[in-house]
């Protein structure tokens, strides 16, 4: 019971990351960079670590929420990301098991950028890596965007919105 308290807790989190979110007339580019940021806000956000740790630890475990994750009150979590989603890219037309596979790999990039600052203990190559992801979301949606501005170009901008996302998480979560 506590675990999923936890987890609900967590996923709750990261819907609110996404309160707000307005991309109306932003590039694709940009949307994508609003939601990597927004999503950065929780995986970022310490707790999400021990979300992670016990999804991997009770993985199958039924009583703990393992397996079935995303049943009950979390499906609404994961539902309302989804939405998200779909509102902030719906105009992309790939079929939406394009679309979810999209979603479910930068989910599983940030985790293993969360992971990974975990382990180093650093944050010193977090707003590149934030960056490569948001290069690849926006070929993965639509190639020719990707490359409709230089790659350094777009990795600096970027790299500055990673940068005042880590400065607002340093400063304490939504």
């Amino acid at each position: 019971v506590v675990l999923r308290a936890v987890l609900e807790d967590s996923f709750e989190h990261l819907a609110r990351c996404f309160d707000g979110v307005r991309v109306e007339g932003a590039s694709l580019a940009e949307r994508v960079s609003i939601f990597i940021d927004r999503a950065w806000l929780h995986c970022g956000y310490p707790p999400f670590r021990s979300t992670l740790e016990i999804l991997m630890t009770t993985r199958g475990d039924e009583g703990a929420g393992g397996a079935h994750w995303t049943d009950g009150p979390l499906l609404e979590s994961t539902r309302r990301v989804q939405r998200l989603w779909t509102s902030v890219f719906s105009e992309i037309e790939i079929p939406a098991a394009r679309h979810r596979e999209v979603l479910r790999f930068a989910f599983a990039a940030l985790a293993g950028i969360a992971m990974t600052v975990r382990l180093e203990q650093s944050q010193a190559g977090t707003a590149r890596q934030l960056a490569l992801l948001k290069t690849a979301l926006v070929a993965l949606l639509d190639p020719r965007q990707a490359e409709s501005r230089p790659p350094r170009l777009r990795e600096r901008a970027s790299i500055r919105r990673i940068q005042r996302v880590q400065r607002i998480q340093q400063k304490g979560s939504p």
